[in-house]
């Protein structure tokens, strides 16, 4: 069965949500009515994406660190939509229990982090709120500095009125929870952050996470706790000193009365999840070959000829690696060290497996076959050009000028590189070797950056020219792979390295 291109297109809507803990002043007296408003947002999202998806179950994720607050309030409300729940967390599951649930004594660090119980009944309650979550979430853990983290912890812990060791764990706090920021907004369309708007210097704090997201132009729908119903959608800083009068829950257009707030989530939504357009369906017509033609590989013969190379060097035929054939080709030693670290029946593998990997060596086939295409096509022009001139004229030292007007009539017929040039144009070669390629070189390192994490923020992808398929295509077949559930530890780093 011939590969599917669109079958690796996944798309999907991802949020992530930010906001105040528990003492949060705002917060604490508003908490009913922020979540009020959190899950007609969500239904929105919900019904919208429904709609959208059709037949077929809409994919929404949520992004969040799942800390104490705003952060477990809406997973709770995610996990009641059957959404995906990703959740990158600043330290080791362990440590992060008993950092979150502010365990104020060494013995209940120790016992949290290794998985006992607290004898505190606050401090308990709080971790059995977050112990469940290992179950329905996908957790990636930053453990690479627990080490030094759990000792400053513990020295503050055990001199509580030392100034130094507060603001040594301070620091390490800040430092490692700012970490996980950019990865909830690398990979989501909207950032929605229930904040005071009061702070925003404090690394990875709600406004310094609000902050970093417009910085990567990734839209922020700004939920004030005081005032939870009048939210506003920000796409920059500075919006923040000139926020819209609100009514009804989101900002409304002086002008025309429209409800600005909801038609924009709509249109993230719609922009995310919308069909695929005709440019993506024409991907479809790309006939896959295993190896050039003849006519394809004309310019190779040339550098052959003229470069020295012979046929067994390759330069003659290319020989492209079916899509089918890739995970035990050419990908199996990257797959191989993606289950040594993940196992074998990881979801990141799997997604590698059957969608990044294939996608790619479609990708690249296509567009290899098509740069042959069109080179050989300019070789030929070359060529025929030349000969045109050269017997257009080769009368003259034969001393034929009689017969001019056949070598008149063969120089014609050497015009072919009008036929040539009409066809490369008509098919696109050019457009379609640089749409093809541009995603094969996209996809190419995505393996290597999924298993650690890393992804390309929405926004920051460039804009095609004409045509930006290759662009959505690339992102949502990278962003459907999703976050590894792993722990990030040196010895990870190491491997991966």
């Amino acid at each position: 069965m011939a590969y599917d291109p669109l079958s690796a297109w996944q798309p999907h809507f991802a949020i992530s949500v930010t906001g105040h803990r528990p003492d949060n002043p705002s917060f604490a007296d508003n908490a009913p009515a922020v979540e009020a408003v959190l899950e007609t947002i969500f239904e929105r999202v919900a019904v919208r994406a429904s709609a959208l998806a059709g037949d077929s179950t809409p994919d929404v994720r949520m992004y969040t660190l799942c800390a104490q607050g705003v952060d477990l309030l809406a997973a709770r409300l995610a996990f009641a939509k059957g959404w995906e729940l990703l959740t990158p967390l600043p330290f080791g599951a362990g440590l992060n229990l008993a950092i979150s649930t502010g365990a104020a004594t060494r013995s209940y660090v120790v016992a949290l982090r290794e998985g006992g119980a607290a004898s505190d009944p606050a401090v308990e309650q709080s971790a059995q709120a977050i112990r469940t979550l290992p179950d329905k979430a996908h957790l990636f853990e930053i453990a690479d500095r627990d080490a030094e983290v759990r000792a400053a912890l513990e020295a503050m812990l055990c001199d509580p009125h030392s100034a130094d060791a507060k603001r040594q764990f301070d620091a390490h706090l800040s430092d490692n929870v700012a970490l996980t920021g950019p990865l909830m907004i690398e990979r989501s369309d909207l950032l929605i952050a229930v904040w005071d708007q009061r702070y925003a210097n404090r690394a990875g704090d709600t406004g310094h996470t609000v902050m970093a997201a417009l910085a990567k132009s990734t839209p922020v729908l700004l939920i004030n706790p005081a005032h939870p119903e009048d939210w506003s959608f920000l796409t920059s800083a500075e919006e923040l000193g000139h926020l819209p009068q609100a009514h009804g829950g989101s900002a409304v257009d002086a002008e025309t009365g429209a409800d600005t707030g909801r038609a924009r989530l709509d249109g993230l939504v719609e922009a995310a999840l919308g069909p695929a357009g005709p440019s993506m369906q024409a991907m479809r017509s790309e006939k896959w070959a295993n190896k050039s033609t003849f006519g394809f590989g004309f310019y190779r013969r040339i550098e052959q000829f003229f470069g020295g190379r012979t046929t067994k060097s390759g330069t003659v035929q290319a020989v492209y690696e079916p899509p089918e054939a890739i995970a035990e080709g050419s990908a199996a030693p990257l797959l191989a060290t993606a289950q040594s670290l993940l196992g074998k029946d990881d979801r990141v593998v799997l997604r590698l497996r059957e969608r990044v990997l294939p996608a790619f060596a479609w990708s690249d086939g296509i567009s290899s076959r098509l740069a042959d295409a069109y080179r050989s096509g300019m070789s030929l022009n070359f060529l025929l050009s030349a000969l045109a001139i050269i017997v257009g004229i080769a009368y003259l030292p034969l001393g034929l000028a009689s017969q001019k007007w056949i070598f008149a009539g063969v120089e014609l017929l050497l015009l072919a590189i009008i036929v040539t040039t009409w066809a490369r144009s008509k098919r696109g070669w050019h457009r379609r070797w640089f749409e093809t390629r541009r995603v094969a070189e996209y996809l190419r390192f995505g393996p290597v950056l999924a298993i650690m994490g890393v992804a390309r923020p929405a926004a920051r992808w460039p804009k095609g020219d004409e045509d930006e398929w290759p662009e959505r295509f690339s992102r949502d077949a990278l962003r459907e792979v999703g976050l590894p559930e792993v722990r990030i530890d040196r010895a990870y780093l190491r491997c991966v390295l």
